[in-house]
Protein backbone atom coordinates (compact mmCIF):
# COMPACT_ATOMS: atom_id res chain seq x y z
CA UNK A 1 0.00 0.00 0.00
CA UNK A 2 1.40 3.80 -0.65
CA UNK A 3 0.59 7.03 0.26
CA UNK A 4 -1.58 7.70 -2.49
CA UNK A 5 -3.59 4.93 -2.62
CA UNK A 6 -4.60 5.30 1.41
CA UNK A 7 -5.47 8.68 0.56
CA UNK A 8 -7.44 7.95 -2.48
CA UNK A 9 -9.61 5.06 -0.29
CA UNK A 10 -10.18 8.42 1.75
CA UNK A 11 -11.68 10.39 -0.97
CA UNK A 12 -13.45 7.00 -2.31
CA UNK A 13 -15.27 7.03 0.95
CA UNK A 14 -16.78 10.52 1.25
CA UNK A 15 -17.33 9.64 -3.12
CA UNK A 16 -19.15 6.90 -1.88
CA UNK A 17 -21.42 8.60 0.44
CA UNK A 18 -20.44 7.17 3.40
CA UNK A 19 -22.26 9.41 5.17
CA UNK A 20 -25.96 7.91 3.66
CA UNK A 21 -24.90 4.71 5.05
CA UNK A 22 -28.43 5.54 6.90
CA UNK A 23 -30.57 7.93 4.81
CA UNK A 24 -33.40 6.71 6.51
CA UNK A 25 -33.00 7.97 9.89
CA UNK A 26 -31.42 11.64 8.19
CA UNK A 27 -35.10 11.69 6.65
CA UNK A 28 -36.98 10.52 9.10
CA UNK A 29 -36.40 13.46 11.62
CA UNK A 30 -37.44 16.91 10.38
CA UNK A 31 -34.71 18.64 11.76
CA UNK A 32 -32.28 17.07 9.94
CA UNK A 33 -32.62 18.81 6.25
CA UNK A 34 -30.29 21.45 7.07
CA UNK A 35 -27.79 18.78 8.13
CA UNK A 36 -27.82 16.94 4.85
CA UNK A 37 -27.97 20.42 2.57
CA UNK A 38 -24.24 21.37 4.74
CA UNK A 39 -23.23 17.69 3.88
CA UNK A 40 -24.14 18.12 0.40
CA UNK A 41 -22.62 21.49 0.02
CA UNK A 42 -19.35 20.15 1.46
CA UNK A 43 -19.14 16.63 -0.23
CA UNK A 44 -19.53 18.85 -3.75
CA UNK A 45 -17.06 20.99 -2.44
CA UNK A 46 -14.85 18.09 -1.95
CA UNK A 47 -15.41 16.57 -5.64
CA UNK A 48 -14.05 19.41 -6.83
CA UNK A 49 -10.70 19.35 -4.69
CA UNK A 50 -12.02 22.29 -2.46
CA UNK A 51 -10.95 20.49 0.83
CA UNK A 52 -11.09 23.60 2.86
CA UNK A 53 -14.39 24.94 1.58
CA UNK A 54 -15.71 20.75 1.93
CA UNK A 55 -14.43 21.56 5.73
CA UNK A 56 -15.69 24.99 6.27
CA UNK A 57 -19.01 23.10 5.21
CA UNK A 58 -18.88 20.19 7.31
CA UNK A 59 -17.88 22.66 10.02
CA UNK A 60 -21.22 24.93 9.20
CA UNK A 61 -23.19 22.31 10.38
CA UNK A 62 -24.73 23.46 14.28
CA UNK A 63 -26.73 22.07 16.69
CA UNK A 64 -26.68 18.36 17.36
CA UNK A 65 -26.14 17.19 14.16
CA UNK A 66 -22.24 18.19 14.71
CA UNK A 67 -21.36 15.36 16.75
CA UNK A 68 -23.23 12.96 14.12
CA UNK A 69 -20.94 10.19 13.00
CA UNK A 70 -21.51 11.02 9.23
CA UNK A 71 -20.43 14.76 9.64
CA UNK A 72 -17.60 13.67 11.88
CA UNK A 73 -16.66 11.38 9.42
CA UNK A 74 -16.69 13.64 6.44
CA UNK A 75 -15.08 16.47 8.30
CA UNK A 76 -12.14 13.75 8.89
CA UNK A 77 -11.92 13.11 5.52
CA UNK A 78 -11.12 16.76 4.33
CA UNK A 79 -8.68 16.95 6.98
CA UNK A 80 -6.96 14.31 6.01
CA UNK A 81 -7.06 15.82 2.43
CA UNK A 82 -5.70 18.79 3.83
CA UNK A 83 -2.59 16.67 5.20
CA UNK A 84 -3.70 17.39 8.96
CA UNK A 85 -3.28 13.19 9.58
CA UNK A 86 -3.35 13.99 13.38
CA UNK A 87 -6.74 15.91 13.19
CA UNK A 88 -8.07 13.10 11.31
CA UNK A 89 -7.05 10.44 13.02
CA UNK A 90 -8.87 12.04 15.94
CA UNK A 91 -12.41 12.40 14.26
CA UNK A 92 -11.72 8.91 12.86
CA UNK A 93 -11.74 7.37 16.25
CA UNK A 94 -14.86 9.69 17.57
CA UNK A 95 -16.22 8.19 14.73
CA UNK A 96 -15.29 4.45 15.65
CA UNK A 97 -16.27 4.89 19.33
CA UNK A 98 -19.77 6.71 18.60
CA UNK A 99 -21.19 3.52 18.05
CA UNK A 100 -21.78 4.40 13.87
CA UNK A 101 -23.12 2.55 11.67
CA UNK A 102 -20.91 -0.35 10.53
CA UNK A 103 -19.71 0.71 7.50
CA UNK A 104 -19.08 4.53 8.44
CA UNK A 105 -17.26 2.42 11.30
CA UNK A 106 -15.36 0.26 9.18
CA UNK A 107 -14.72 2.89 6.74
CA UNK A 108 -13.35 5.00 9.98
CA UNK A 109 -10.99 1.77 10.79
CA UNK A 110 -9.48 1.49 7.32
CA UNK A 111 -8.33 5.04 7.29
CA UNK A 112 -7.14 4.92 10.58
CA UNK A 113 -4.94 2.36 9.06
CA UNK A 114 -3.50 3.88 6.19
CA UNK A 115 -2.71 7.06 8.32
CA UNK A 116 -0.95 4.61 10.71
CA UNK A 117 0.87 3.25 7.93
CA UNK A 118 2.37 6.59 6.26
CA UNK A 119 3.54 7.29 9.85
CA UNK A 120 5.13 4.24 10.35
CA UNK A 121 7.21 4.74 6.22
CA UNK A 122 7.89 7.94 6.87
CA UNK A 123 9.70 7.14 10.03
CA UNK A 124 11.23 3.74 9.01
CA UNK A 125 14.71 4.70 8.66
CA UNK A 126 15.58 6.99 11.28
CA UNK A 127 13.38 5.47 13.95
CA UNK A 128 12.95 2.27 13.26
CA UNK A 129 11.21 1.04 16.45
CA UNK A 130 8.44 3.70 16.39
CA UNK A 131 7.75 2.63 12.71
CA UNK A 132 7.53 -0.75 13.97
CA UNK A 133 4.84 0.53 16.25
CA UNK A 134 2.83 2.74 13.81
CA UNK A 135 2.20 -0.31 11.21
CA UNK A 136 1.62 -2.94 13.73
CA UNK A 137 -1.38 -0.49 14.51
CA UNK A 138 -2.20 0.04 10.99
CA UNK A 139 -2.46 -3.58 10.41
CA UNK A 140 -4.94 -3.99 13.72
CA UNK A 141 -6.89 -1.04 11.97
CA UNK A 142 -7.18 -2.63 8.64
CA UNK A 143 -8.04 -5.67 10.00
CA UNK A 144 -10.75 -4.37 12.41
CA UNK A 145 -12.14 -2.97 9.25
CA UNK A 146 -12.20 -6.51 7.55
CA UNK A 147 -14.19 -7.75 10.84
CA UNK A 148 -16.86 -4.91 10.14
CA UNK A 149 -17.03 -5.56 6.59
CA UNK A 150 -16.29 -8.55 5.63
CA UNK A 151 -17.00 -7.82 1.98
CA UNK A 152 -14.35 -5.25 1.80
CA UNK A 153 -11.65 -6.68 -0.93
CA UNK A 154 -9.33 -3.86 -0.03
CA UNK A 155 -8.26 -4.92 3.11
CA UNK A 156 -6.80 -8.01 3.37
CA UNK A 157 -4.31 -7.02 0.60
CA UNK A 158 -3.57 -4.46 2.81
CA UNK A 159 -2.60 -6.58 5.53
CA UNK A 160 -0.54 -8.87 3.76
CA UNK A 161 1.61 -5.51 3.09
CA UNK A 162 1.46 -4.93 6.20
CA UNK A 163 2.83 -7.94 7.46
CA UNK A 164 5.62 -7.81 4.71
CA UNK A 165 6.60 -4.34 5.77
CA UNK A 166 6.51 -5.38 9.61
CA UNK A 167 8.63 -8.66 9.22
CA UNK A 168 10.85 -6.51 7.07
CA UNK A 169 11.40 -3.63 9.22
CA UNK A 170 11.83 -6.22 12.59
CA UNK A 171 14.53 -8.26 10.76
CA UNK A 172 16.71 -4.42 9.88
CA UNK A 173 16.00 -3.42 13.60
CA UNK A 174 17.46 -7.10 14.82
CA UNK A 175 20.60 -6.69 12.23
CA UNK A 176 20.97 -3.24 13.99
CA UNK A 177 20.87 -4.37 17.38
CA UNK A 178 23.14 -7.15 16.09
CA UNK A 179 25.83 -4.73 14.61
CA UNK A 180 25.34 -2.69 17.60
CA UNK A 181 26.04 -5.52 20.13
CA UNK A 182 28.84 -6.40 18.18
CA UNK A 183 30.46 -3.15 17.67
CA UNK A 184 29.47 -2.93 21.71
CA UNK A 185 31.60 -5.79 21.68
CA UNK A 186 34.11 -4.89 19.63
CA UNK A 187 34.76 -1.29 21.88
CA UNK A 188 34.85 -3.22 25.16
CA UNK A 189 37.85 -6.16 23.82
CA UNK A 190 39.94 -2.88 22.35
CA UNK A 191 39.33 -0.79 25.68
CA UNK A 192 40.23 -4.19 27.46
CA UNK A 193 43.09 -4.68 25.47
CA UNK A 194 44.15 -1.01 25.61
CA UNK A 195 43.78 -1.27 29.37
CA UNK A 196 45.96 -3.90 29.78
CA UNK A 197 48.46 -2.37 27.27
CA UNK A 198 48.34 0.73 30.03
CA UNK A 199 48.61 -1.82 32.70
CA UNK A 200 51.80 -3.44 31.33
CA UNK A 201 53.54 -0.35 30.19
CA UNK A 202 52.92 1.00 33.73
CA UNK A 203 54.50 -2.10 35.46
CA UNK A 204 57.29 -2.00 32.98
CA UNK A 205 58.04 1.70 33.55
CA UNK A 206 57.95 1.03 38.02
CA UNK A 207 59.67 -1.78 37.58
CA UNK A 208 62.59 0.29 35.66
CA UNK A 209 62.84 2.92 38.32
CA UNK A 210 62.69 0.56 40.93
CA UNK A 211 65.67 -1.58 38.95
CA UNK A 212 67.15 2.60 38.54
CA UNK A 213 66.31 3.66 42.11
CA UNK A 214 68.04 0.81 43.32
CA UNK A 215 70.93 0.66 40.96
CA UNK A 216 71.47 4.50 42.30
CA UNK A 217 71.50 3.58 45.74
CA UNK A 218 73.79 1.07 45.18
CA UNK A 219 76.25 3.57 43.37
CA UNK A 220 75.94 6.28 45.61
CA UNK A 221 77.17 3.12 49.05
CA UNK A 222 79.76 1.94 46.42
CA UNK A 223 81.10 5.78 45.78
CA UNK A 224 81.10 6.79 49.67
CA UNK A 225 82.59 3.45 50.60
CA UNK A 226 85.43 4.22 47.92
CA UNK A 227 85.82 7.79 48.56
CA UNK A 228 88.54 8.36 51.75
CA UNK A 229 87.48 10.86 54.45
CA UNK A 230 90.13 14.09 54.32
CA UNK A 231 91.36 12.94 57.21
CA UNK A 232 92.80 9.98 56.54
CA UNK A 233 93.77 10.69 53.05
CA UNK A 234 96.01 13.36 54.01
CA UNK A 235 97.42 10.86 56.82
CA UNK A 236 98.14 8.14 54.10
CA UNK A 237 99.62 10.65 51.84
CA UNK A 238 102.66 11.39 54.52
CA UNK A 239 105.57 10.05 53.92
CA UNK A 240 107.50 8.12 56.17
CA UNK A 241 110.23 10.80 56.90
CA UNK A 242 107.81 13.01 58.06
CA UNK A 243 105.78 9.83 60.30
CA UNK A 244 109.95 9.49 61.47
CA UNK A 245 110.18 13.09 62.33
CA UNK A 246 106.60 13.27 64.50
CA UNK A 247 108.86 10.65 66.36
CA UNK A 248 111.78 12.46 66.72
CA UNK A 249 111.14 15.24 69.77
CA UNK A 250 110.21 11.33 71.76
CA UNK A 251 114.01 10.18 70.76
CA UNK A 252 114.91 13.18 71.86
CA UNK A 253 113.73 13.73 74.68
CA UNK A 254 114.85 10.18 75.85
CA UNK A 255 118.45 11.00 74.54
CA UNK A 256 118.76 13.90 76.86
CA UNK A 257 117.50 12.01 79.82
CA UNK A 258 120.24 9.77 78.93
CA UNK A 259 122.70 12.42 78.40
CA UNK A 260 122.24 15.16 81.08
CA UNK A 261 124.61 16.26 83.28
CA UNK A 262 122.33 16.56 85.97
CA UNK A 263 121.88 12.47 86.36
CA UNK A 264 125.62 11.28 85.85
CA UNK A 265 125.56 8.06 85.28
CA UNK A 266 127.08 5.47 87.88
CA UNK A 267 130.75 4.82 86.18
CA UNK A 268 129.04 4.78 82.45
CA UNK A 269 127.43 1.61 83.28
CA UNK A 270 123.18 3.36 83.24
CA UNK A 271 124.46 4.47 80.10
CA UNK A 272 126.07 1.53 78.40
CA UNK A 273 123.16 0.06 79.27
CA UNK A 274 121.12 1.85 76.45
CA UNK A 275 123.92 1.88 74.08
CA UNK A 276 125.35 -0.47 71.07
CA UNK A 277 127.83 -2.16 71.91
CA UNK A 278 129.46 0.23 69.18
CA UNK A 279 128.67 2.97 71.10
CA UNK A 280 129.49 1.26 74.16
CA UNK A 281 133.19 0.55 72.79
CA UNK A 282 133.59 4.47 71.54
CA UNK A 283 132.47 5.28 75.19
CA UNK A 284 135.09 3.74 76.44
CA UNK A 285 137.84 4.59 74.67
CA UNK A 286 137.00 7.92 75.27
CA UNK A 287 136.90 7.29 78.89
CA UNK A 288 140.27 6.12 78.67
CA UNK A 289 141.35 9.20 76.70
CA UNK A 290 140.12 11.33 79.10
CA UNK A 291 141.60 9.36 81.99
CA UNK A 292 145.01 9.38 80.12
CA UNK A 293 144.76 12.94 79.46
CA UNK A 294 144.59 13.68 83.39
CA UNK A 295 146.90 11.30 84.58
CA UNK A 296 150.26 13.14 85.38
CA UNK A 297 153.39 12.61 83.61
CA UNK A 298 155.68 9.73 85.05
CA UNK A 299 153.00 7.92 86.54
CA UNK A 300 151.46 4.89 85.01
CA UNK A 301 147.57 5.12 84.29
CA UNK A 302 145.25 4.03 86.89
CA UNK A 303 142.24 5.16 89.27
CA UNK A 304 143.41 8.06 91.52
CA UNK A 305 140.94 8.81 95.00
CA UNK A 306 141.80 12.37 94.36
CA UNK A 307 140.76 12.71 90.41
CA UNK A 308 137.65 10.91 91.12
CA UNK A 309 135.09 13.79 90.62
CA UNK A 310 137.48 15.47 88.23
CA UNK A 311 137.31 12.85 86.18
CA UNK A 312 133.67 12.34 86.35
CA UNK A 313 133.14 16.16 85.35
CA UNK A 314 135.38 15.86 82.34
CA UNK A 315 133.50 12.58 81.20
CA UNK A 316 130.32 14.44 81.50
CA UNK A 317 131.69 17.47 79.79
CA UNK A 318 132.94 15.33 76.78
CA UNK A 319 129.72 13.33 76.57
CA UNK A 320 127.86 17.02 76.47
CA UNK A 321 129.95 17.75 73.55
CA UNK A 322 129.00 14.91 71.55
CA UNK A 323 125.55 15.14 72.50
CA UNK A 324 125.15 18.76 71.25
CA UNK A 325 127.05 17.22 67.82
CA UNK A 326 124.48 14.57 67.53
CA UNK A 327 121.95 17.01 68.04
CA UNK A 328 123.17 19.46 65.17
CA UNK A 329 123.45 16.34 62.74
CA UNK A 330 120.49 15.09 63.82
CA UNK A 331 118.58 18.92 62.75
CA UNK A 332 121.04 19.46 59.80
CA UNK A 333 119.42 15.60 58.59
CA UNK A 334 115.73 16.76 58.98
CA UNK A 335 116.48 20.03 57.54
CA UNK A 336 117.40 18.07 54.18
CA UNK A 337 115.04 15.57 54.42
CA UNK A 338 112.00 18.44 54.81
CA UNK A 339 113.89 20.16 51.68
CA UNK A 340 114.00 16.45 50.01
CA UNK A 341 117.68 16.91 49.58
CA UNK A 342 119.30 14.56 52.66
CA UNK A 343 121.96 12.69 51.30
CA UNK A 344 121.37 9.85 53.69
CA UNK A 345 124.89 9.35 55.21
CA UNK A 346 126.49 12.21 57.21
CA UNK A 347 130.14 12.32 58.10
CA UNK A 348 131.16 12.39 61.66
CA UNK A 349 131.99 15.82 62.86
Amino acid sequence: MNAGRGHDRVIAAVAAGVWLAAPGALMARAHAEPVREAIERGNTLYRKGEYAAALRAYDGVGGSGAARPEVLYNRACAEAALGDLAAAARLFRQVDGSGADAAVAAASRFNLGAIEYRRGKAAAEKEPREALGALQRSERFFRGALELNPTDGEAPGHIERVQRDIKDLMDRIQEQAQRQQQQGQKRDKDQQQQDQQNTQQQDKQDQQQKEQNKQEGADSKQEGQDKPKPERADQSKQPSDQQDQAKQPDQQKDQQKQDSPQSPPKQGQDQRKSQTPQQQEEQQQKEQQAQGAQQPQGQPPGPSPQAGPHRDLTVAQILEKERRERDARERLMRLRRARGTGSGVLKDW
